[in-house]
């Protein structure tokens, strides 16, 4: 059991990142989500080692998921950045490890 061996908000908030990514891939290619009561459990647990900012986080990231297979799209707010301008923040932001703008540019796509 992974759980027990994250001790930090941080590495529990990577992990449960990563988590929930591979949780929606696994949709994408099966039409469903995985049913484990053990993994579920867990993630659980992870949750309740986020810092509130990261849990906004993960939430915010999981309705971005969940609005893509639904097929919506959110409102942009950057209307005026044309697609090079926006390219050219999102290489900036992954160049420099900034995931939370990244993810924010991300959601204007």
């Amino acid at each position: 059991m992974i759980v027990r061996t994250i001790h930090r908000a941080e590495s529990a908030f990577r992990f449960y990142l990563e988590d929930t990514l591979a949780r929606f891939e696994y949709h994408l290619k099966h039409g469903v989500f995985p049913d484990d009561d053990e993994r579920d459990e867990e993630r659980l647990e992870l949750y309740e080692k986020l810092a509130e900012e990261q849990r906004l986080e993960v939430w915010g990231l999981s309705a971005d998921l969940y609005s893509l297979l639904d097929k919506e799209q959110p409102p942009s707010q950057e209307t005026t950045l044309d697609q090079k301008a926006i390219a050219a923040r999102l290489q900036a932001a992954y160049g420099s490890s900034n995931w939370k703008e990244l993810l924010r540019l991300l959601r204007f796509q």
